[in-house]
Formats: C-alpha cells, structure tokens, sequence
C-alpha cells in the first residue's frame, strides 16, 4: 500500500472494532479489522505482542469476544450473510477450525449468549419460534423456555445481546430474558 498517494492511502486504511478483553486475562484482545479486506476477528496478546487473525469466513466477521479466561475466541458464525448460524469457538493461540461453543443448540438467528463461570446460557429464533438453552461447562444443552413470541437474553453484545455475563446473575443460577 506504501506506493499509493497518501491521499488514497487514507481511505484504505483499515477499520478496527472496539476491543474485547478477557475478563480473567486482560492482556488477551479479540478486535475486529478490515486489513484482509472484509472485517475478520483477531486475536491479540498485549503481553507477548502477538497478534494473528482469527477467522476467514467469506462473509467476514463484525463482532467477537475472547472466553472469560483468555483462552478461546468466540463468534456467531453465520457463513451465508442470512444471520442464521451457530456460536463458535476456536483457540487464541492456534491456527484450527473452530467448533460450536455449546452442543445441542440448534441452528438458528442469534438472541444472545451469556458466559458465566459454569454455565452458559444461549437464545436461538428459528422459523419454529424462539428458544432459550443452558448448558453446564462441557456438556450439551438443554431446552429451558420455548415460545412462538420473541424472546432473548438481556444483556447488551450487539444488537444480538450479551456474550458477556448480563443475562446471568453473579452464582451464574438466574437467567435474565
């Protein structure tokens, strides 16, 4: 890029998200960025200065977040642009496929994640109507409340809700739709 005007130069220059941080690891960031040419998550190590890009999905990536203790990165993977998928995990430091971030959960549009200490709480609208599952560390998902109606997890991630913990009280017990 360095051999184009430096007017034009501006007007490539990439566009970066808000960063994410890991609750339990801070150093460890997931951001947003258009260098690849379509927003892609990265995964950055302020510690060690390392930095890789994460995904590579043809439809780019806009918002992502690292796991609580820095060791995953987290995204709704949506592979057609139609926003219906499934939340997805891949490692921050190792360049592998990712797998869903909670088995059992059904295809669907996203309507909110929240990640608590042991237990992880996901909202999912399909054609059917909407859904909402919970699942303890490491095992598959079970159905909690399905309504024809919307309904979604409280929280603030996007305009999908929270991928953090605001739908969840603090002994990870309450979910808050």
């Amino acid at each position: 890029m360095s051999d184009l005007p430096a007017w034009e130069q501006r007007f490539r220059a990439p566009i970066l998200s808000f960063p994410a941080w890991a609750p339990d690891a801070p150093d460890r960031i997931v951001l947003a960025s258009t260098e690849s040419g379509s927003y892609q998550l990265h995964a950055w190590d302020r510690s060690t200065g390392a930095r890789r890009q994460v995904t590579r999905d043809p439809v780019g990536i806009l918002e992502g977040r690292p796991t609580r203790d820095g060791t995953g990165v987290i995204w709704f993977r949506d592979e057609t642009g139609s926003e219906n998928g499934a939340w997805v995990m891949a490692p921050f430091d190792e360049d592998v496929p990712a797998e869903p971030l909670i088995e059992g959960i059904p295809q669907g549009w996203s309507e909110g994640l929240a990640l608590g200490a042991v237990r992880a709480i996901a909202g999912i609208s399909t054609q059917t109507g909407f859904s909402i599952w919970s699942a303890e560390r490491g095992r598959p998902a079970h159905l909690v409340y399905e309504h024809p109606q919307p309904v979604r997890l409280a929280g603030g991630w996007g305009l999908a809700g929270s991928a953090d913990r605001g739908a969840l009280s603090a002994d990870d017990a309450i979910a808050v739709l």
